[in-house]
């Protein structure tokens, strides 16, 4: 029996300076049935036809199919992974940023193995992260803790959607799709500019859809980012990102508190008051960026301002 095609997504956008280190941990994968996509989001400096030549240059037929999208304009990462996933063909789907890289050569081969053990009510394999420097030197810190893990192996919907209603907890690039579970989906891109994973786990989890967690390392994570102040994504596009959470929990968590405890509800709120007085400040942070010191003060900023905020609406009720 063949192996299944899984579609691997590269999404990519003012990060050309990596995007050969992602596509050379592609075709160095020992898991041949790879459908690769590569879709860039507007970058003034990216080429379909000079990565269309060094993928045949330097693997020749490698991939099932091979196919590179530029969106015209950058249209934001939502629509972008939209974009890229209506190029895909394969059994599984796994979304990949340009700037990370696969962690083994035999990372994917082991993902497919263990999802191809599920059953067809399994329609995502979460695996682990490990975050490195901007360098990709591998730190001790992984994205997903063994709690989070337990409660996605638990089988519990509701304590999974429960828990994801406080926070993300499943790294983007770590996750393999089965590809006819992504219609429980449904569109993102008309509510959501910058946010795609999170709203997705969410509704997933609403429709039923079973996760499994297995501990694989899929991904070098490069520091970096919309969330960690990277100085190659703009102001702009990060105050969308910072509406997105507003906008998640109004649409995908406030409407739902009745599948919450009463306190995880509470808690929720709490998350949601935050967000909103963050978003109200984020305006101040384009100093920062002015004077050229964000990528460094933001992080902890940003943490202390979430904090204060919360603590200032922790008697706010649902």
């Amino acid at each position: 029996m063949s192996n299944p095609t899984i579609s691997l997504i590269v999404l990519s956008y003012n990060n050309s300076q990596y995007i050969r280190g992602m596509l050379d941990s592609i075709i160095d994968q020992d898991y041949r049935e790879i459908e690769l996509v590569v879709s860039d989001d507007g970058s003034e400096d990216f080429s379909p036809q000079a990565i269309e030549a060094y993928v045949a240059r330097r693997a020749p037929a490698r991939f099932v199919k091979t196919r590179v999208n530029r969106n015209p304009a950058n249209l934001g990462i939502v629509k972008n992974v939209e974009t890229a996933l209506k190029l895909c063909s394969g059994k599984y789907v796994m979304t990949l940023a340009a700037d990370d890289e696969l962690y083994g050569d035999n990372t994917i081969s082991r993902l497919v193995s263990e999802f191809e053990k599920f059953d067809d009510g399994v329609g995502v394999l979460v695996s682990q992260s490990v975050m490195c420097e901007e360098d990709l030197r591998v730190t001790d810190k992984l994205f997903t803790a063994s709690r989070f893990a337990e409660i996605i192996n638990s089988g519990d919907l509701r304590l999974l959607f429960s828990e994801l209603s406080l926070q993300c907890f499943i790294a983007a690039p770590s996750v393999v799709f089965r590809r006819s579970s992504l219609g429980a989906i449904g569109t993102l891109a008309d509510k959501y500019a910058m946010i795609e994973d999170w709203p997705a786990y969410l509704r997933l989890a609403r429709a039923g859809v079973r996760f499994k967690y297995r501990d694989i390392l899929s991904i070098k994570h490069r520091e970096g980012g919309i969330s960690h102040g990277n100085s190659n994504n703009t102001f702009s596009a990060y105050k969308k990102y910072r509406r997105d959470f507003i906008t998640l929990y109004e649409n995908e968590i406030i409407p739902y508190l009745n599948l919450l405890p009463q306190e995880k509800a509470a808690e929720a709120m709490r998350n949601y008051h935050a967000h909103k007085l963050h978003y109200k400040y984020v305006r101040y942070e384009n100093i920062l960026y002015v004077l050229g010191i964000r990528k460094v003060i933001l992080p902890p900023l940003r943490w202390i301002l979430h904090f204060v905020a919360r603590f200032s609406t922790r008697t706010k009720q649902p």
